[in-house]
């Protein structure tokens, strides 16, 4: 999460006068609004530029980048697990939410991943990943179901 010291907030608002320092604090603030966002999602979520470097992520979301491209802030991403990231930056197949990723040979792994275009300087413009552990959904519903079949009995 980006947080700025008062320090250097009081260097920006000192010279509300000057547009240009008026502009950079509006866009420091933007972008700590953003990194605060990502704190409150509770799916993954990751953000990149249009070159594939990992700018901001929840804690969810690095350990999504962790499983699914052995990656971390600060790395270029060209796939998640099967899917290349330029694919994922187009529509979802029709009637689902998200692109499907898998990962895993042994034990397959499947992630739902969302994206969404989002600016992150004015001049800057990047990607929003929301990622979901599909696998994960499925063993809670599975045990859901197994857990009011035997309450049944």
């Amino acid at each position: 999460m980006l947080f700025f010291s008062d320090e250097e907030m009081a260097k920006v608002g000192n010279h509300t006068d000057e547009p240009s320092l008026e502009k950079e604090r509006r866009n420091m603030l933007r972008v700590e609004a953003l990194a605060m966002t990502l704190q409150t999602i509770d799916s993954g979520a990751i953000i990149i530029d249009t070159e594939g470097l990992v700018l901001q992520a929840n804690r969810k979301g690095l350990g999504y980048l962790a499983v699914l491209a052995d990656a971390g802030i600060g790395s270029y991403l060209s796939k998640l697990g099967d899917c290349y990231v330029w694919r994922l930056m187009g529509p979802p197949p029709m009637g689902k939410r998200g692109h499907e990723v898998v990962v895993g040979a042994s034990v397959e792994r499947r992630f739902e991943v969302a994206t969404y275009p989002v600016e992150i300087h004015p001049q800057t413009e990047g990607w929003m990943f929301i990622v979901r552990d599909l696998t994960k959904m499925s063993d809670e519903g599975v045990a859901a179901r197994s857990k009011q079949a035997l309450s049944s009995v």
